[in-house]
């Protein structure tokens, strides 16, 4: 398995506990698998990790959010050599990354997103909105997709 999306366990919050816990903050470099299976394993993984924070009735931000790419064998492709459709593949992961986390935690419990760069490096692997030269790239789209009213992306896919 490439890349297994895990908690450490979501603490329980009772009121004998020692100390109170306010939410999560949750570190999340997501990994898009050029491997089907593996990336439809990722989704779930996404939507199961979203759902289980949100049953805690806790705020929830995932931070530092980054996508990286691995091709059929889950070798690590660099953000700088990849192609378009590739881009765009990314791009739809992290889009798929919000609208998730925006669907299943309820409003009143998200307490945002950051991502972990808006420019990639010359030799990286996180694929980010801006190329190592500030040109805007595919994952713009997908970040800004992922920020649409989740109706609208809902009405576009439907067309």
């Amino acid at each position: 398995m490439c890349c297994p999306y895990r908690t450490a366990g979501i603490l329980p919050h009772t009121p004998d506990n020692a100390s109170r816990i306010d939410g999560y903050n949750i570190l999340l470099h997501a990994i898009y698998s050029k491997n089907a299976s593996i990336q439809e394993s990722n989704e779930q993984a996404i939507t199961a990790l979203l759902e289980r924070l949100a049953a805690t009735g806790k705020i929830v931000r995932i931070s530092d959010l980054s996508i990286m790419m691995q091709d059929v064998k889950g070798n690590f492709m660099a953000a700088g050599k990849l192609k378009a459709s590739e881009r765009k593949e990314a791009a739809g992961y992290m889009a798929f990354i919000m609208q998730e986390y925006r669907r299943i935690v309820p409003e009143e419990q998200q307490f945002g997103i950051s991502l972990s760069s808006m420019a990639e490096s010359a030799e990286g692997n996180s694929i980010c909105p801006w190329t190592s030269d500030y040109n805007r790239n595919g994952m713009y789209e997908g970040i800004v997709n992922g920020l649409k009213d989740i109706s609208e992306t809902e009405n576009t896919e439907n067309e």
